[in-house]
């Protein structure tokens, strides 16, 4: 975060603000900070209106009756040497062969697909369909008899499925080192449509590997094919440029920030009718054979999801090597090669992707965010402009080219982006307006316009109250505007919410010290530099807390940090200058404000401190 001190006479504070637009970015696909929001282009998915055939008359039966009943059919999914697993189960499929049902992303390898069954058989893989534009897939292999020895299970109709319903969810994991097949009990939580067929959520406490596994109902049919976290799930809707439903907002948000982390609220898995309704579509191809450009993209976008980036990096560069002209994956390469700081190379990308396709609003969007991030700020405003003309309803375009305006000091014209952005509001991706409403309120805190920042600010928390950068951006208003005992709970509020936010500890000791109590600001202080030790300006406000409780010696010692850290903080050499007149230690202290001066001539303070000094001193 950029940090912004303010000048001030000998015995007061510069305090910190975080005033700068760019100080609160947009999560990118996982958490990352950055400036900018990140879409892609992608097929979407719908569910179908055929009636499916299911029946919920069965009485309800027990856990242990649902876990026996389903153990049988539930399989283990791997590789030869590729690490991880997936999960699956048998459902009907045609004569002589056993049939898998499972998620894509379970099998998109260039190893041989093995199988592993209850009674410990392995089985290599003859045939798999890939869906195209759901996370499922159907692998069958041929058994040793005539038929299938193992039962497939009953598939229900999802169609009926009602949130706080009971399901069981059921697949392996990997528990240091030795796989344990796990059957865990839930609610639903959530019914929606989301990226990639996803569409009902619940709270089941799985873990990886379990994906692909059945989701049963109570009367132990199978509603849906498990698959992703709600973390998953927020990230590939954004890698593909689809706007995230409410209901993954209140939570991936927070998450977000640990990508692939197993302690998601949400997991979802795809309702069985989508795979009922367009099995027939799917072409069957060879175990075999090679994946296509297509299942090199989808494994990418599942390696992104999950934060594994360098992993994304060589699919997506496989799916290039067999589609050249293949756009998304471009965009795809492009992200990777952001994520892992390669920003020039992440440009090139981009272009790549612009170049095959002109009109790739997503593509102009991200390629701005790259500019933004080498500097080239006028550019990066020309190419966001760009994805604006292609994509005039896009929010996060407005809101990232109010990022991007910010950046180059064209405060009011930010402000005017921001307000587009929160007016258009329909297609927020992996943000909502609170991020537009705290950015413009940032954007007239530069301007000096602080009641109407506060206005902006205050509007951000009734969106989103436990918006931590907000309540500390509130506090930050009302300190400019002489309230600082609101601006002290505000910065509490910040504190509640993130213990650790140094800068929120920061301006609480701010306030403090303006409410004139200073112990309790020294404190604040301390608690701000033990999280962030090469924080100058706490060191340089402890100092002046301390200057206040005439401890000057100890003062002294907090200007010389702040000067270590930053050796051109003029108002740390002045204060240290006022610290070394008190402690008698004159001549020093001449050459401290002197050097203050030095570093910056027009420090009015610095010079009638000095002035006062030599006329004290007779000189």
């Amino acid at each position: 975060m950029a940090e912004i001190t303010q000048s001030v006479k000998k015995g007061q504070k510069a305090y910190r603000t975080n005033y700068n637009p760019s100080d609160l970015p947009v999560p990118l696909l996982g958490g990352a900070r950055g400036g900018f929001s990140w879409n892609a282009l992608g097929v979407g998915s719908a569910f179908s209106l055929l009636t499916l055939v299911g029946c919920n008359s069965n009485q309800p039966l027990s856990p242990g009756e649902i876990s026996q009943k389903i153990e049988e059919s539930v399989v283990l999914i791997f590789y030869n040497s590729q690490g991880g697993n997936g999960s699956g189960f048998f459902v009907s499929g045609e004569p002589g062969v056993c049939t898998v049902l499972t998620a894509r992303h379970a099998t998109l390898t260039e190893e041989s697909l093995k199988i592993q069954t209850q009674d410990q058989e392995i089985w290599n893989a003859s045939s798999i369909r890939r869906f195209p534009n759901h996370d499922l897939a159907v692998v069958e292999f041929t058994p040793k008899g005539k038929s299938c020895p193992y039962p497939s299970l009953p598939l229900g109709d999802s169609d009926q499925v009602n949130k706080g319903d009971q399901v069981y969810v059921s697949g392996y994991f990997n528990s240091g080192g030795r796989l344990v097949d796990h059957f865990v009990p839930g609610n639903v939580t959530a019914i929606d449509q989301l990226p990639e067929g996803y569409g009902i959520a619940y709270d089941a406490t799985t873990a990886g590997g379990m994906s692909g596994g059945p989701v049963a109902n109570e009367t132990g049919e199978i509603i849906a094919i498990h698959g992703r976290s709600d973390i998953e799930i927020y990230e590939l809707a954004t890698l593909k440029g689809e706007g995230i439903p409410e209901v993954l907002q209140a939570t991936a948000e927070e998450e977000s920030d640990v990508v692939g982390s197993k302690s998601s609220v949400f997991k979802w898995g795809i309702p069985t009718k989508l795979y009922q309704v367009n099995l027939a579509q799917v072409p069957k191809v060879g175990a075999t054979d090679s994946l296509t450009a297509e299942d090199y993209y989808n494994q990418g976008n599942n390696f992104s999801a999950q934060g594994r980036y360098q992993e994304a990096l060589a699919a997506y560069n496989k799916a290039i090597d067999l589609q050249p002209d293949y756009a998304e994956a471009w965009f795809g390469q492009g992200f990777a090669l952001y994520k892992l700081g390669k920003y020039q190379a992440a440009l090139a990308s981009f272009n790549k992707a612009i170049e095959v396709k002109p009109d790739y609003a997503d593509a102009w969007n991200n390629r701005g965010f790259a500019l933004n991030e080498l500097g080239k700020y006028q550019a990066a405003l020309a190419s966001l402009n760009k994805a604006i003309e292609i994509k005039p309803n896009d929010a996060l375009a407005w809101y990232n080219r109010g990022l991007t305006l910010s950046n180059l000091g064209k405060y009011q014209d930010a402000i005017a982006s921001y307000d587009q952005a929160i007016k258009i509001d329909n297609s927020w991706g992996n943000r909502n307006p609170a991020y537009a409403w705290n950015n413009r309120g940032t954007a007239l805190g530069k301007l000096g316009k602080y009641q109407e920042a506060l206005t902006s600010f205050d509007q951000a928390i009734k969106i989103k109250p436990d918006f931590h950068e907000v309540w500390n951006n509130r506090g930050n208003a009302l300190i400019e505007l002489g309230k600082y005992q609101e601006a002290l709970a505000s910065s509490e509020q910040a504190i509640k919410i993130k213990p650790d936010d140094a800068d929120a500890w920061y301006n609480r000791g701010f306030a403090l010290g303006k409410l004139g109590k200073y112990q309790e600001a020294l404190t604040s202080f301390d608690q701000a530099i033990k999280i962030k030790p090469n924080y100058a300006s706490a060191w340089y406000n402890r100092g002046i807390a301390l200057e206040k409780l005439g401890k000057y010696q100890e003062a002294l010692a907090s200007f010389d940090q702040a000067i270590k850290i930053k050796p051109d903080y003029a108002f740390a050499w002045n204060n240290r200058g006022w610290a070394l007149e008190n402690l008698e230690r004159y001549n020093e202290a001449l050459e401290s404000y002197e050097k203050a001066i030095q570093l910056d001539p027009n420090n009015q303070t610095a010079i009638k401190n000095r002035k006062k000094l030599l006329e004290k001193l007779g000189r």
